[in-house]
């Protein structure tokens, strides 16, 4: 089990400087996620995810819902980041199996 610690602008994975996640904000040197930090809390939800669960498909709802409500020192392991993304990536594809083949059109 990983477990995920931030305080201030640093956050680590096991006692290990958490990676930033390739994504639109890239940011040289360790990942930063106060208010400061290129790319802030939405950077972070980003890597958390793919970090634990291997997709930054839900960052956005995970920077509003769980990011931006973090206090300025917290703890969380990779079992609770998978179990808040599960339900959403089983609507997800549900949303696509239900969805016809032929439902968008390509101009």
């Amino acid at each position: 089990m990983k477990v995920y610690s931030g305080q201030l602008n640093h956050v680590t994975t096991n006692n290990v400087a958490l990676k930033a996640s390739p994504y639109r904000y890239q940011p040289d040197g360790p990942l930063e996620w106060g208010k400061n930090a290129k790319g802030g809390g939405i950077l972070l939800a980003a890597s958390l995810l793919f970090d634990a669960v291997g997709s930054k498909m839900h960052a956005h709802a995970f920077a509003l819902e769980v990011v931006s409500k973090l206090p300025s020192q917290w703890q969380m392991t990779d079992d609770w980041i998978k179990k808040w993304a599960e339900p959403r990536s089983q609507i997800l594809r549900s949303v696509q199996a239900q969805t016809p083949k032929d439902f968008f059109v390509r101009a």
